[in-house]
């Protein structure tokens, strides 16, 4: 993922038309704290992030994590978080749409803390079919939800849920392929609040 631009001036954020009464408000959170200090910023409907497409507005989130957008025209607009910290994972985002008739649209940010994957170490070969995958705790977190895939096939071969930090792959694996994994944490409130993807290892033959 390519890193966040760099901040943009007031003289320098594109408009789009004339400005009118409309706002966007809303809170940039992890799980259902705030998080202090994110940058947001505004861009048109239909791109990604690493489009390069001109920013039209931005703000910054205050201590308690809310935002507010002012003087934005109606339309359709992909609204992004970007992470204050290395703490989290770079950005989030979401679409809006403002009618003409609409003066405040509400949004609410959610951004995912990094999980550390420990065990097996990423790029190495296993020398057993039942390898066991560690990963770091995470505060909040009440379960986790494991996935194993066949990294040439896509083939899924383990998708489970766990309240521990580890977990021993069974069935046994396939000597000689290469796998991939990920870790998802959920809160009480089933919400996403960490995760890892594309961790490798390999099974010895």
């Amino acid at each position: 993922m390519k890193d966040p631009p760099e901040p943009v001036e007031p003289d320098d954020v594109t408009k789009r038309g004339s400005p009118t009464d409309a706002r966007v408000i809303g809170r940039v959170l992890w799980g259902d704290n705030p998080v202090p200090n994110a940058s947001i910023v505004l861009k048109d409907e239909g791109g990604s992030y690493d489009d390069n497409l001109p920013v039209l507005a931005q703000a910054v989130a205050g201590t308690d994590g809310r935002f507010s957008i002012e003087s934005v025209q109606p339309g359709g607009y992909r609204i992004f978080v970007i992470s204050p910290s290395e703490e989290y994972w770079e950005w989030a985002g979401t679409s809006i749409d403002i009618p003409v008739s609409q003066k405040e649209v509400s949004v609410t940010l959610r951004l995912k803390k990094k999980l550390r994957l420990l065990q097996p170490p990423n790029g190495k070969r296993v020398n057993t079919t039942t390898p066991r995958l560690r990963w770091s705790s995470l505060p909040g977190a009440t379960r986790y939800h494991v996935d194993v895939f066949d990294d040439e096939t896509g083939e899924a071969v383990l998708r489970q849920n766990t309240t521990d930090t580890s977990l021993v792959i069974s069935p046994p694996l396939t000597p000689g392929v290469r796998y991939q994994w990920s870790v998802n944490a959920y809160n009480s409130a089933g919400v996403t609040i960490a995760y890892y993807s594309a961790w490798y290892f390999t099974v010895s033959k």
